[in-house]
């Protein structure tokens, strides 16, 4: 059990280093995408934050999809291959951080797509001209993609943790020996036997 919770945080830990890595790379290569007024129109050139933005949305949307997976939607849907069933105050933790996740996620992935379509290579019209004549071009705030990468940091975080929360590990549930699931009570037989027109009655 030890070895496939490993694999499956080591998975998921390294889908979401990956969308964090590609942020801060976007971030640090989104400047490069307005190229000048060309008199009439802003012109954008394509910069590598462009498939930043697209990757980075993909590895956090995967990562976080195999963790809920992973611990079965919060253990709704798989209680009989969970060796250890966590107390409620656990369940209760484990649901609120998975519901958190979904909504960072969703906040992720928006701010991912927009810093890649900022990033998209085209002509866009500016704003008002300014007294000059000139046009004022539009550009992408500083922070969008490094806000993205922090937030996949915090997502892959919970589900981690909403994993070990719900009975990933631990030692297996106890069962009373010497009963089978699903077996009949053992038959005793008082010693000497029973006497002559005894009757008695299983109960179920």
């Amino acid at each position: 059990m030890e070895k496939k919770a490993a694999v499956i945080c080591g998975t998921a830990g390294l889908l979401g280093l990956l969308a964090v890595i590609l942020g801060f790379v976007g971030e640090s290569t989104k400047s490069k995408s307005f190229s000048g007024f060309d008199g009439v129109n802003c012109v954008y050139r394509s910069t590598p934050a462009l498939g930043c933005g697209v990757a980075g949305a993909f590895f956090v949307l995967t990562a976080h999809v195999f963790l809920t997976a992973a611990t079965g939607c919060c253990g709704c849907y798989r209680p009989e291959t969970r060796k250890m069933i966590p107390s409620q105050t656990k369940r209760v933790f484990a649901v609120a951080m998975s519901v958190v996740s979904w909504i960072l996620l969703f906040i992720a992935l928006g701010l991912f797509l927009v810093g890649a379509t900022w990033n998209i290579a085209g002509d866009r019209e500016p704003a008002e001209a300014t007294s000059s004549g000139v046009g004022e071009c539009y550009v992408l705030q500083g922070g969008v993609f490094a806000a993205a990468s922090v937030l996949s940091l915090v997502i892959v975080g919970f589900g981690i943790a909403s994993y070990f929360l719900l009975g990933a590990s631990g030692p297996p549930r106890e069962q009373e020996p010497g009963i089978a699931m699903g077996q009949p009570p053992p038959y005793f037989q008082p010693e000497g036997g029973y006497p002559a027109g005894a009757t008695w009655q299983t109960r179920v």
